[in-house]
């Protein structure tokens, strides 16, 4: 009994006991756009951004877009590149950016291949692009085979270790791993229990 009222009045102690919180920053806004549904950024130590967003989304304007430090927005790396229309080459063109990641100066975009969402990659579409910040040129195009990238894949996002990079597919679960070296890549786990929701 003693030990039930003991905790009882601990309880109501806590209870009755005021909280204190840190003051935190207030949040800014640093980018507002009309025409894209931005579902990535990679924020540079300038205090300017990149901002990404997927074709399916609706989305006008760039894929890929440089946000500078006054908030206008510039296609990058430049506008070629995101001039992908139904019948173009995919080759240089982004097709449907779903992920970006900056490492080092360097920005690598993850494009899906896929003009519409749960469509298969057009040949040449699904890639990996790197592009040098510094330079504004892109360094290096790793694409999928359609044994990597086939029907329904769905590219997702992107995580690099070393002398790998791993690629998650939403679409045909999985995950592509690539030598950043040689250019090569396998798929590993497809459709295991492990990849799929």
């Amino acid at each position: 009994m003693r030990m039930k009222l003991s905790s009882l009045s601990f309880a109501i102690a806590i209870m009755f006991t005021g909280q204190s919180y840190a003051k935190s920053d207030q949040l800014t806004v640093a980018a507002v756009s009309h025409i894209a549904n931005w579902n990535a950024v990679a924020p540079l130590s300038n205090n300017s951004l990149f901002a990404a967003s997927p074709r399916w989304t609706g989305s006008k304007g760039p894929q890929l877009t440089y946000i500078d430090t006054q908030g206008k927005q510039h296609a990058w790396p430049d506008k070629s590149w995101n001039s992908w229309a139904p019948g173009k080459p995919t080759e240089n063109r982004f097709v449907n950016i779903n992920a970006i990641r900056l490492i080092d100066s360097q920005l690598w975009v993850v494009d899906t291949g896929a003009p519409d969402f749960g469509g298969t990659p057009l040949p040449g579409g699904a890639k990996l692009v790197v592009i040098d910040v510094k330079t504004q040129k892109v360094s290096k195009i790793y694409t999928f085979d359609s044994n990597v990238a086939g029907k329904g894949s769905y590219v997702d996002d992107l995580r690099i270790n070393g002398k790998h990079a791993y690629l998650t597919d939403a679409g045909w679960a999985g995950l592509i791993v690539l030598d950043l070296e040689t250019g090569k890549s396998r798929r590993v786990l497809s459709d295991s229990p492990s990849t799929r929701a």
